[in-house]
């Protein structure tokens, strides 16, 4: 009897550990163990983040407060405050925001103020954050850090002559940090695990999804070379701090993404895609993206998609009127995407908004788009601009079925007039379902794109980014609703005529054949 009693009480001191340490630490904090906040699954033959355990959208808006503070001085604040809840109004949920380890560092200590001041703006707003960490190599601007002045210390690294290796371009004359050294990876992964700390303690929602570990490491534009002078060491460095990201209080999925820098160069005995798949098999760095910002409607890069890779464009410009198209090319087949950026202060007049029209949104300094000007600056001068409620539209049917895009096989989904034309007829084939978009308006400047999936129930799910007639081949029943965890949420039935339905902007229909 006695030793019954002590395994029952053995049972029941175990079930309560259980209760107080939780079988499953997605969401719920515990001081020793930390928290693992998001995470990849494979689902469909698809690799899909996983936050809080639902499937994440990747669709977000970049926001960078150096470029409001560098261009606006006192007015920064006010316009980071202003731009967190217009990208709540026009219906994103995420928002990326940059933080430089040199605004949070001097060498001697650490002021957290530059990152929470962006992390607080989000908060308010309810938007779910991705964090750039801008650290030892920026877009190439890599090189040493202000206070990394003493090259006993922080050694350099050296050719076969042991000579200095210099940069290249513009930097030329600049010695490059050799990253194998244990010293640099001693003082940026302190800065990595401080900022997971503080996420612990202080994000009490869980809304930071991702890090990004380093932005475009083999942009040359910097000149310093440290992906073309050392690559392995360079990758192996990012693993490393994606490491540190992993086993902090606040573990969370990790990145990074390139650029087409060296893409005919072998490195090290790498091609640009063995490269790309040297950093995709790193255990702890969970995916590899890419930027892109030409107004390209067809760019689809073979070389992400590599085996155990989440396929990101990070780059999207939000200025060009094909957006809508790049945006709904992207998700049909498989990518996530995001905005790069809110606004261009100091690059152009490009941007979701713009600084330079008299479009004023209130009272803040950002003018909005409609569609009916040329972009005159940058790179994308002479384009005409996007109509920036299009995608509001785009971004309220996106969210009304946004993890069942996340998930969806990609071979069952279809985009339509990705080229965005105002005078479109085109079919589709989804299956054993042959489908057709139609829009004419030859009085805009450009026309919508189209999106369609079939999914495991069956049934089809899509919408049009504007008001556009969807027909079948088969007999039809429509309805306009949304997609609530694994259930159709129907909020009315939807006229059908000869196997055709209008479907509206901003909203988004199931589509059940007879």
């Amino acid at each position: 009897m006695k030793k019954a009693i002590k395994v029952l009480a053995f049972i029941l001191v175990m079930c309560m550990t259980f209760s107080i340490v939780g079988c499953n630490n997605d969401t719920t904090p515990n001081k020793k163990q930390g928290v693992t906040v998001s995470t990849m699954k494979e689902i469909n033959g698809r690799q899909v983040v996983y936050h809080k355990g639902s499937p994440f959208f990747f669709n977000a808006m970049h926001l960078r407060y150096d470029h409001l503070v560098t261009n606006l001085d006192s007015a920064a604040d006010k316009a980071l405050a202003d731009g967190m809840r217009l990208i709540k109004e026009n219906g994103f949920e995420t928002v990326i925001i940059y933080v430089n380890w040199g605004k949070i560092y001097d060498g001697e200590k650490y002021d957290l103020t530059w990152f929470t001041k962006q992390f607080k703006e989000a908060e308010k707003n309810d938007l779910k954050v991705l964090i750039n960490w801008f650290g030892s190599n920026v877009c190439g601007f890599g090189g040493y850090m202000s206070w990394q002045k003493d090259y006993e210390k922080y050694p350099s690294l050296m050719d076969d002559y042991g000579r200095p290796v210099v940069g290249t371009g513009f930097a030329d004359g600049k010695r490059i940090p050799d990253f194998s050294q244990p010293i640099f990876f001693e003082e940026e992964s302190q800065a990595l695990r401080l900022i997971c700390d503080w996420l612990y303690e202080n994000d009490k929602d869980r809304r930071t999804v991702a890090l990004q570990i380093c932005d475009e490491p083999n942009n040359n534009e910097g000149g310093y070379g440290q992906w073309m002078s050392q690559f392995v060491n360079y990758a192996n460095y990012m693993e490393k701090l994606a490491e540190v990201v992993k086993t902090s209080k606040y573990s969370m999925v990790t990145y990074t993404v390139l650029m087409s820098a060296g893409y005919n160069d072998e490195i090290e005995g790498y091609s640009f895609d063995e490269r790309l798949k040297y950093l995709v098999d790193l255990p702890n760095l969970d995916f590899v993206g890419y930027s892109i910002y030409a107004p390209d409607t067809t760019p689809r890069f073979k070389s992400l998609e590599q085996e155990g890779n989440f396929p990101v464009w990070i780059g999207l410009n939000p200025s060009s009127w094909v957006t809508p198209g790049q945006a709904l090319y992207s998700i049909a087949n498989g990518y996530g995407y995001c905005y790069y950026q809110f606004v261009n202060y100091g690059e152009g007049d490009g941007g979701y908004y713009s600084y330079t029209n008299d479009k004023k949104v209130g009272d803040t300094v950002y003018g909005s788009r409609d569609g009916t000007a040329d972009l005159l600056m940058g790179q994308f001068a002479g384009h005409l601009e996007v109509d920036h409620k299009e995608i509001v539209n785009m971004n309220k049917s996106i969210f009304a079925m946004d993890e069942l895009i996340a998930t969806n096989r990609e071979k069952m989904m279809v985009c339509f007039n990705n080229n965005c034309k105002n005078d479109f007829s085109g079919k589709k084939n989804l299956d054993d379902e042959k489908i057709h978009m139609t829009y004419k308006d030859t009085s805009k400047k450009y026309g919508p794109a189209g999106f369609m999936l079939k999914a495991a129930d069956g049934n089809f799910y899509g919408f049009a980014t504007r008001d556009s007639s969807f027909t079948f081949t088969s007999d039809i029943t429509v309805t306009e609703g949304h997609y609530e965890g694994d259930k159709w949420i129907s909020e009315g039935d939807v006229e059908v005529k000869d196997k055709s339905f209008t479907a509206f902007a901003g909203k988004t229909y199931q589509v059940v054949t007879k």
